[in-house]
């Protein structure tokens, strides 16, 4: 009988196409939030203005839009947990043949998969809720006499804010997601341990306690992750990805 060999898995990389998929729908929300509110502006006097903003924000969340009869935040996870799931199940068993896996085990996701869903609904929820939470500052300063920027300046300003959390949002959850479903399809085909890679670039995270850039190769089991930084795509806004280890 021939002895088994350690071989190790390419990288599953975070699917370009379900990140843009999320950050196009998450900035279509944002872009919508704004509209809606821009348009309460007619008609409305001074005295009603800082409630009016704040209720048009509030609306997202007690009336959100609705796609083919579903919430927009339900039905935006939903396909982009489904999107990240297909893909990386495509590419996680076509890397298995390329090893020569004799045999593939599919494992059931539904649990793991309904908690993605779930808890990137809480995150597009928390899209709304930050914003109005900044702004209720922001316009207290202002209707205060606090602020020398114009009230347009201001709002405008917290929704170019809400932007660039809402592409972290979308970037981070895809990495996390997909780190999330390659490790319980390795561990469910016998995978012991992997192999760290950082992304290669100038970002590589150097922090003191957090050196990415030292754990790029280095190989840690999944029952265990790494001392300091646990799973690739663990910390926050981490690019890293696990290269899966196989005896066959």
């Amino acid at each position: 009988m021939a002895k088994k060999r350690k071989k190790t898995l390419k990288g599953i990389l975070p699917p370009f196409k379900a990140q843009s998929y999320y950050e196009k729908e998450l900035m279509a929300l944002v872009d919508d939030m704004e509209k809606k509110l821009f348009k309460k502006f007619k008609n409305i006097t001074d005295s009603e203005l800082e409630e009016a903003i704040l209720t048009s924000i509030l609306n997202y969340l007690d009336n959100p839009p609705l796609f083919n009869g579903i919430p927009l935040f339900e039905a935006t996870a939903l396909k982009f947990v489904t999107l990240v799931n297909d893909i990386n199940s495509k590419k996680f068993n076509k890397a298995l043949e390329e090893i020569e896996l004799k045999e593939i085990i599919t494992p059931k996701l539904t649990k793991q998969l309904a908690k993605h869903r779930t808890f990137n609904v809480g995150l597009i929820k928390s899209i709304p809720e930050k914003l109005h939470g900044k702004l209720e500052i922001k316009l207290k300063d202002y209707f205060e006499g606090n602020s020398k920027k114009s009230l347009e300046s201001i709002i405008r300003d917290e929704f170019e804010v809400t932007r660039s959390r809402a592409k972290f949002i979308a970037r981070d959850q895809t990495a996390k997601v997909n780190a999330s479903l390659t490790r319980s399809r390795a561990e469910a085909n016998g995978s012991k341990e992997y192999t760290w890679r950082t992304s290669g670039d100038n970002a590589v995270r150097e922090t003191a306690g957090h050196n990415h850039k030292k754990l790029n190769g280095k190989k840690f089991k999944w029952s265990e992750g790494s001392p300091c930084c646990g799973h690739p795509a663990d910390e926050h806004g981490c690019r890293c990805s696990a290269r899966a280890v196989f005896l066959v």
